[in-house]
């Protein structure tokens, strides 16, 4: 499950990328500059999710289109690490008897 979480936020991270890129682009930042700066913003996570959000809109996408992209596998992918967090710890405690 672990695998599967990273692979998920990964995967999320790279358009996250692209979007802000977009955004900044879009603003009228150097394209040199929008990549650098996009690595940084992504690092940030509702920063560069609401930064992604903009770039979405940048891309033709509607608001809350953009939301559900970059907030919504936010909270899936949360969700299930607390799950997989959960169901570990019980495994766990019951291993001990």
């Amino acid at each position: 499950m672990t695998g599967v979480l990273m692979v998920g936020y990964l995967a999320l991270g790279v358009v996250q990328i692209l979007a802000i890129t977009s955004a900044l682009l879009d603003l009228g930042a150097h394209w040199l500059l929008s990549c650098f700066l996009a690595l940084f913003i992504t690092c940030i996570p509702l920063v560069g999710a609401s930064a992604g959000v903009y770039g979405a809109v940048v891309w033709g996408l509607m608001v809350a289109q953009g939301i559900m992209l970059f907030f919504g596998p936010l909270f899936v992918i949360t969700a299930l690490a607390l799950v997989s967090h959960h169901s570990a710890g019980l495994r766990s405690d019951t291993d001990r008897h």
